[in-house]
């Protein structure tokens, strides 16, 4: 709502495929007992945790939402705020990311994805506050531009 007042945006909705990832009944455990039970965490996107999903799943479900909303409002400028692991999975998928390389790179609170599509493709990609993980390990260099954009 913060955001959505600042920029004078109207329309708010709180969506389901947005959410962080469901850790299931690993939810309230300590990170270090996960690492510790679960040594594929943050290294397989593929490790479904127990009554959860894994962070393929939740990756799947926030890009097909994006993607949507890409075709709906081809020529308007929408807000999404998220969760660094949604974030992850969004900028993995439309940079053409590896993605279980991508589960590690950090995102700081203060981070501003700017995404640029032109149909269902992301053509243009900067970041307008805090580097990510993405920039400061060297993954990506911004403003990422995909090669064969028309001007």
């Amino acid at each position: 709502m913060t955001y959505a007042e600042l920029f004078g945006m109207a329309d708010v909705i709180a969506v389901p495929e947005l959410k962080e990832i469901n850790y299931g009944k690993l939810q309230t455990r300590k990170k270090s007992w996960v690492y510790e039970h679960y040594p594929q965490h943050k290294e397989s996107p593929d490790l479904v945790y127990p009554d959860g999903e894994s962070f393929r799943q939740m990756q799947q479900r926030s890009v097909r939402f994006i993607s949507s909303l890409v075709l709906e409002h081809p020529e308007r400028t929408v807000l999404i705020v998220s969760h660094a692991g949604v974030i992850r999975g969004i900028v993995s998928h439309f940079l053409d990311l590896n993605y279980a390389a991508s589960l590690k790179h950090a995102i700081p609170f203060r981070y501003i994805g700017d995404f640029q599509f032109e149909g269902k493709n992301c053509v243009r990609y900067d970041e307008l506050g805090k580097a990510s993980g993405f920039v400061r390990d060297g993954a990506i260099k911004i403003p990422f531009e995909r090669a064969g954009r028309n001007p």
